[in-house]
C-alpha cells in the first residue's frame, strides 16, 4: 500500500506515523506544505506517485483546514489563508482510495461531503478531538486492515469504538463506494 501523509504544522505526527506505518509494511511518504497553494496543488493531483491512502495531518477549526499563517506580502494572488470544503469541491483531482485527516473538525458534513462528492472516501474527526487520538486511531485502523485482514469498514467500526474520542471519527464515502477499501 502507498500512502502520502500530507503535513502542514503538525510534523511531529506525520513522522510517527510514516515511521508505525512502514512497520506494517506500507510504502509512505511525507510531503510538507507551508502554503495553502501547496495543499491545493496535493489537492490536485500534483504528487510524486499515485497513493492509496492520503492523511492530512494539520489542524482545523469549524470545519476548514487551517494553514500557517504566512506574512500578507508573501500570499499570491487568489490564494486562500485556509482550505475550506469550496476549495476542496473546486481543486480535488485526486484519487486516492482514502483520504484520513487528523485535523479537528474536518469531519463536519460540508467537508466530508465535499471529498465524497469528488469520488473520494474520507474519514476524519467531527469535532475538537484530543491531540494524542488521531495517532492512536490510524495506527489501529491500519493495524486492523494491514495485518489482520479486517476490511477497512471493519477496521474503522472497531477502531471508533474505543472510546469517546475516537468515536468522532466520520467516514464519508462516495455513492459509488464500496466500504471494503482501500
Amino acid at each position: 500500500m502507498k500512502i502520502l501523509i500530507v503535513s502542514f504544522d503538525c510534523d511531529a505526527e506525520a513522522v510517527a506515523l510514516r515511521a508505525s506505518l512502514e512497520w506494517y509494511h506500507a510504502d509512505v511518504m511525507i510531503r510538507y506544505v507551508g502554503r495553502p497553494n501547496d495543499f491545493i496543488n496535493v489537492l490536485e493531483g500534483n504528487v510524486l506517485f499515485p497513493p492509496d491512502v492520503v492523511i492530512l495531518c494539520g489542524h482545523g477549526e469549524d470545519g476548514v483546514f487551517l494553514m500557517p499563517e504566512l506574512g500578507e506580502d508573501i500570499y499570491l494572488d487568489g490564494e486562500p489563508r485556509n482550505i475550506s470544503p469550496e476549495d476542496v469541491r473546486t481543486h480535488l483531482h485526486l484519487r486516492p482510495q482514502l483520504c484520513i485527516s487528523t485535523a479537528c473538525t474536518t469531519g463536519m458534513p460540508e467537508m466530508g461531503t465535499a471529498f465524497a462528492d469528488g469520488g473520494v472516501p474520507y474519514l476524519a474527526p467531527d469535532d475538537y478531538i484530543e491531540g494524542s487520538t488521531p495517532l492512536f486511531f490510524i495506527l489501529h485502523v491500519f493495524y486492523l486492515h494491514l495485518t489482520c485482514g479486517k476490511t477497512f469498514a471493519e477496521a474503522v467500526g472497531i477502531a471508533k469504538a474505543t472510546d469517546a474520542e475516537t468515536a468522532m471519527y466520520t467516514l464519508y464515502l462516495p455513492d459509488d463506494a464500496e466500504g471494503g477499501t482501500p
